[in-house]
């Protein structure tokens, strides 16, 4: 926790998925409302792999994050499809150079 220059508490965010989930557990209130997908585009901090100079280490950068609720798999694998297929389309409609890679989910705990 930080202090502003009136002397009141602020944090820096790291991540939002407890937000999002909030918002989701009190707007759906049914399986028939599934699936769901929620964005957020936010300013994110993470720390550096070697820090240097207090909140100077802090490597801060814009982050699109895409949530989504599901009823089963099924919907979540068509749905992690549908996405994808959305990004390349965009990358391909501005003429960019990309490829798709696996990555390790890490902490956050999905399976792709």
């Amino acid at each position: 926790v930080f202090k502003d220059r009136k002397d009141n508490d602020f944090v820096l965010s790291p991540t939002l998925e407890e937000n999002i989930t909030e918002i989701a557990a009190n707007f759906i209130k049914s399986y028939k409302q599934l699936p769901v997908h929620l964005y957020q585009i936010h300013t994110k901090f993470r720390d550096e792999i070697r820090p240097r100079f207090g909140l100077v280490r802090a490597r801060e950068f814009i982050m699109k994050d895409g949530y989504s609720f599901h009823e089963d798999t099924e919907s979540l694998d068509k749905e992690f499809l549908n996405t994808q297929s959305a990004y390349k389309e965009i990358v391909n409609d501005l003429g960019l150079d990309f490829r798709i890679v696996e990555a390790d989910s890490g902490a956050i705990g999905g399976s792709k």
